[in-house]
C-alpha cells in the first residue's frame, strides 16, 4: 500500500497531537507539584540549597535514565516496547564509547551550548521559595505564577518552533537572550518585576524542552538518534543539577551571587551558540 505525502503528513499530525495529549495528562501531575515544591520545602524549614538540590537531582534522575533507553531502542528498534515498560537494562560502559563515536562532531558541540545555558538557568523551584519567603505573593498566588508561566512555554514552543523550521539553529538565540533577565527579575524586590521574570522564564522553557530538542534530529543519523536523545537529556539533566544546586548555595550567601551566576552563564552559553554557527555554518545540516 502507498502511502502519499498528504497521508503520511496527517498520520504525523495525528501522532504528535496524540503523544501531546499523553504529556498533557502527565503534566499535570508533574508540573503541578513543581509549583508548590518550593514553598513546601520552606515550609519544612529547608534552606535554599537543599530546594536547589531537591529540584535539580529530581530532573537528573529523570532525564539520566534516557541514556539509557536511548541506546536500548537503537539497537533493538522496538520504541513502542520500551516507551510502554521502561529502561530494563544497564548501559555498558563500552557501548558510551561506541555511541560518541557514531555521532557527529557537530553534536558534542552542541551539547557544550545547552550545558552551560541550563546550568544558568534556576529552576521554578528555587524561585518559588524565594517568593514564599517574600511578601511579594501569598503561596496560593505562586501556582498562578507557574500557570502563567506554562501558558507562555506554549506560546513560545509555538512560535520559535515555527522560526525554527525556516532559520535554522540561529532561533536557539532566543534561549540565552530570554534566560539573562530571568534571575535578575524573578529574585527582584517587586512584584511586577517577579512576574515579568517568571514569563522569561516560561519563555525559556518553551525553547529548552521543544526546539532544543528538534535540534538534534538535524545533527545526528537516524539508526543513532535515539542514543543522541539519550545521551542529550542525561547531559540536560546533569547540568541543571550542578547548576540548581550551586544556585541553591550562592543564594544561602547572597541573592546577588546567584544572579550574577546566571547572568554569566547565559551570555557565555550565547556567545558558544554564534561561535558554533559561524563555524558549522557551511556543514550540511541545520545551522
Amino acid at each position: 500500500m502507498v502511502v502519499s505525502d498528504t497521508d503520511a503528513r496527517i498520520r504525523a499530525i495525528k501522532f504528535v497531537i496524540l503523544m501531546g495529549l499523553v504529556s498533557l495528562f502527565a503534566d499535570m501531575t508533574y508540573e503541578g507539584a513543581r509549583s508548590i515544591t518550593g514553598p513546601y520545602l520552606a515550609f519544612l524549614g529547608a534552606g535554599a540549597a537543599v530546594t536547589g538540590i531537591v529540584a535539580g537531582l529530581g530532573e537528573f534522575i529523570g532525564y539520566g535514565l534516557r541514556v539509557v533507553s536511548g541506546d536500548l531502542a537503537d539497537r533493538t528498534g522496538r520504541y513502542w516496547t520500551i516507551t510502554l515498560l521502561g529502561y530494563p537494562k544497564e548501559l555498558e560502559t563500552n557501548k558510551v564509547q561506541e555511541i560518541r563515536g557514531a555521532l557527529p562532531h557537530i553534536f558534542w558541540i552542541y551539547l557544550v551550548f545547552v550545558a552551560i545555558s541550563v546550568a544558568g538557568y534556576p529552576h521554578f523551584q528555587l524561585i518559588s521559595y524565594h517568593l514564599s519567603l517574600s511578601p511579594l505573593v501569598s503561596n496560593a498566588q505562586i501556582p498562578v505564577l507557574f500557570a502563567v508561566a506554562m501558558g507562555v512555554d506554549a506560546l513560545a514552543a509555538l512560535v520559535v518552533g515555527r522560526l525554527f523550521d525556516r532559520v535554522g539553529l540561529l532561533v536557539l538565540i532566543a534561549a540565552p537572550i530570554a534566560g539573562i533577565p530571568v534571575a535578575p527579575l524573578a529574585f527582584s524586590t517587586s512584584y511586577e518585576m517577579a512576574l515579568l521574570g517568571v514569563i522569561f522564564w516560561g519563555a525559556v522553557m518553551g525553547v529548552q524542552e521543544t526546539v532544543m530538542r528538534a535540534a538534534i534530529a538535524g545533527m545526528t543519523p537516524i539508526e543513532k538518534r535515539g542514543s543522541a536523545y539519550g545521551i542529550f537529556n542525561a547531559a540536560y539533566g546533569l547540568s541543571w543539577l550542578l547548576g540548581s544546586a550551586a544556585m541553591g548555595f550562592l543564594y544561602s550567601m547572597s541573592i546577588a551571587y546567584v544572579i550574577a551566576f546566571s547572568v554569566m552563564l547565559e551570555l557565555v552559553s550565547l556567545v558558544w551558540l554564534l561561535g558554533l554557527r559561524r563555524g558549522y555554518g557551511k556543514q550540511r545540516s541545520i545551522i
